[in-house]
């Protein structure tokens, strides 16, 4: 029954350190887009 539960429970600290990196990569995606509207303005 340990061995079952021990996938998921080595996912959990993965995907909480995998977290920071997604959200890091939205934001510089979201902020990448605003540049370029910005630019496209200009």
């Amino acid at each position: 029954m340990e061995h079952a539960l021990s996938p998921s429970m080595s996912l959990v600290p993965n995907f909480a350190r995998a977290f920071p990196l997604v959200r890091a990569f939205f934001c510089l995606n979201h902020y990448n887009t605003h540049i370029t509207g910005v630019f496209s303005h200009l």
